[in-house]
């Protein structure tokens, strides 16, 4: 008798770690970060982005943000909250909502116009993630992990990103 039940429990064991594994190692994946390459002038009264990786000027100020679903699982369904502080998409609008559903292994990047107020000295960028599945790990690539990056005058009226130990 009590050989049955610890061959039952064995296996209820068994049959436990393996729903694990098979759900842990097929759920979604999300890797998702901001770019750091981009440096903000102010030209006149109002702001460009340098992108210093390729050294191009664009006008205005934008953002790139990038995600991934690094799992095996088909389908990742989540939204990308963006919150600007001393910036703003629209007028009162700080907070975007990007929704994505990427399959497995699939890579996106979305960009994002805002608006620096013309006298700011600093604004910052916070990314989170809204997953729309149980079954959903994230991982944030952000710049050394930094969530959210906050970029302060650094020189001849630049914002550049500021890193916190």
């Amino acid at each position: 008798m009590k050989l049955k039940v610890f061959a039952i429990a064995v296996l209820i064991a068994v049959i436990l770690a393996a729903s694990f594994f098979a759900v842990y190692f097929t759920e979604a994946s999300v890797n998702y970060s901001q770019g750091t390459s981009y440096l903000y002038q102010k030209q006149g009264d109002s702001w460009v982005t340098l992108d210093y990786n390729n050294n191009k000027l664009f006008n205005g100020s934008y953002l790139t943000v990038y995600c991934q679903n690094r799992g095996y699982f088909d389908s990742a369904s989540f939204n990308l909250i963006v919150t600007l502080t001393n910036a703003t998409f629209s007028p009162n609008s700080f907070t975007a909502k990007i929704a994505y559903s990427l399959h497995d292994k699939e890579v996106h990047s979305t960009d994002l116009q805002f608006f620096i107020n013309s006298n700011a000295t600093g604004f910052g960028i916070l990314i989170a993630l809204q997953p729309n599945s149980i079954f959903m790990r994230s991982t944030e690539g952000n710049w050394l992990g930094q969530n959210p990056i906050f970029y302060e005058n650094s020189a001849n009226n630049t914002l550049a990103p500021v890193l916190f130990s």
